[in-house]
C-alpha cells in the first residue's frame, strides 16, 4: 500500500500504518522520497532499474520514489531525480537498512 494524495491532504504520515505488500514490506513509496548513495552525473543511466550505479562523487545526489506531494500516478520505486545534498525538504528522507544475516 502507498500513501497517496487524497484531495488537499498533502501530509507526511507516520510509518507502519499501511498493510504490508506481498513481500511483507511497508511504506516503500508514497510518503517521502529517499536519498540514495549515488551522485548524479550526465552519464547516470535512468533506464537501468535494478540498482543503477551512479558516480562516486559530484554536486547533486540522487533521490528516488514518490512522495505525498506528487500525484499517485508518479509513485514508483524506479522514479529518480536529483538535487543538491544541501536541499532541505520535508518530502525527501532516508531509509535505514541492513543486509540480512
Amino acid at each position: 500500500m502507498v500513501h497517496a494524495v487524497t484531495g488537499a491532504d498533502v501530509n507526511i504520515q507516520p510509518v507502519g500504518r499501511k498493510r504490508p505488500d506481498l513481500a511483507e514490506l511497508q511504506d516503500m513509496i508514497g510518503n517521502v522520497a529517499e536519498w540514495v548513495a549515488d551522485w548524479h552525473t550526465s552519464a547516470y543511466n535512468r533506464e537501468e532499474t535494478y540498482n543503477p550505479q551512479g558516480a562516486t562523487d559530484g554536486g547533486e545526489h540522487i533521490y528516488r520514489g514518490g512522495d505525498c506531494n506528487m500525484p499517485a500516478t508518479a509513485f514508483s520505486i524506479h522514479s529518480r531525480s536529483h538535487c543538491s545534498p544541501d536541499h532541505n525538504s520535508p518530502f525527501i528522507g532516508f531509509r535505514v537498512a541492513m543486509t540480512a544475516q
